[in-house]
């Protein structure tokens, strides 16, 4: 019986993790807790950003957390920084030109990471 409690819990949390997704995109448009996303991977050949797929329109989870993104140079990925101010209204994500890493869970975004507003550098 015990054998059959651990084998369930294991498969638990393999599935929890199995349905967690994370991946880049551009934001194209934020409509209340529904976000439209292109998805993009970055081409290390060319140095630039490739869409991949259609824009997808998912739905944000209550608790969304929407924060800066920083770049670990070690673990070579987006991390969490600091919040954004007015979450999904902050006037970044309203841009249409907002990259960030998004974190899904099954069809919920729960987290967004966004790395960057589409303002020209003067």
């Amino acid at each position: 019986m015990r054998k059959i409690v651990a084998v369930l819990a294991v498969f638990g949390l393999c599935l929890g993790i199995a349905m967690a997704d994370e991946f880049s995109g551009l934001i194209k448009k934020v409509d209340g807790n529904k976000v439209t996303v292109q998805k993009t991977k970055f081409n290390q050949a060319d140095k630039k950003f490739e869409n991949v797929g259609d824009e997808v329109t998912l739905t944000a989870a209550s608790g969304v957390k929407v924060t800066k993104g920083k770049f670990n140079k070690e673990a070579k990925k987006i991390e969490a920084g600091d919040p954004l101010e007015g979450g999904l209204t902050n006037e970044t994500l309203s841009s249409g030109k907002a990259r960030a890493t998004f974190v899904t869970e099954g069809d919920k975004i729960t987290e967004i990471r966004v790395v960057g507003g589409g303002k020209k550098k003067q």
